[in-house]
């Protein structure tokens, strides 16, 4: 009975894999693999531009923020033309001839609000827009701060101020449009805006 036994484990055919078998494997994983590797690095990629304008999203509705907030509680308004900016006057304006200059066709290279603290600047230089601040004791503050975010590349910065004249509740329209990103992560922007003033024009 053992001798039978030992007799058909000797004589048992044993298959294995042929080599076209393990190629026709080998291929498949590795179509899998790669697959399943690019759509993970296209999602990784997506994540990055994602995250990528996030930030100078943020960034833009920073700069708008700020320039909103000086719009609302600014007294009186005044348009600035190329050859004004970068401001270079270090103690604030008369208000008595503070007075907006409207170019609604162009628009403006930059606007002066006097607050009750001074005078704030905010004006396009390069890519980006700048603020300053001059006080009334005629001490000066972000002298030239960059608030829009190093990542833009603005093509387009326009002010408008739309009421200029005695009684009138003025309002400004911004206007920013670029590029946002670097490389492969670029996105174009357009982004506009309107504040009005809190008060009306009181001269």
């Amino acid at each position: 009975m053992s001798m039978k036994f030992l007799r058909n484990i000797l004589n048992k055919e044993e298959k294995g894999f042929t080599l076209v078998e393990l190629i026709v494997s080998m291929g498949l994983f590795t179509v899998v693999i790669f697959g399943t590797t690019s759509v993970l690095l296209v999602m990784l990629d997506a994540n990055r531009k994602a995250q990528s304008m996030r930030g100078v999203m943020e960034g833009l509705n920073f700069a708008l923020d700020d320039v909103g907030r000086s719009v609302r509680v600014g007294k009186e308004f005044q348009c600035l033309g190329q050859s004004e900016v970068p401001p270079l006057y270090t103690t604030p304006r008369n208000t008595a001839v503070f007075k907006a200059e409207t170019d609604a066709a162009a628009g403006c290279w930059g606007i002066s609000i006097q607050l009750d603290y001074g005078v704030v600047t905010y004006y396009r230089l390069g890519n980006g827009i700048r603020k300053t601040l001059v006080r009334s004791d005629g001490s000066v503050e972000y002298a030239g701060l960059l608030l829009t975010p190093p990542e833009i590349v603005a093509n387009t910065i326009t002010f408008h101020v739309i009421g200029n004249q005695t009684g009138d509740q003025p309002r400004v329209l911004l206007r920013i449009v670029g590029i946002a990103g670097f490389g492969d992560s670029q996105s174009t922007f357009n982004i506009q805006t309107a504040v009005t003033a809190r008060l009306p024009n009181a001269q």
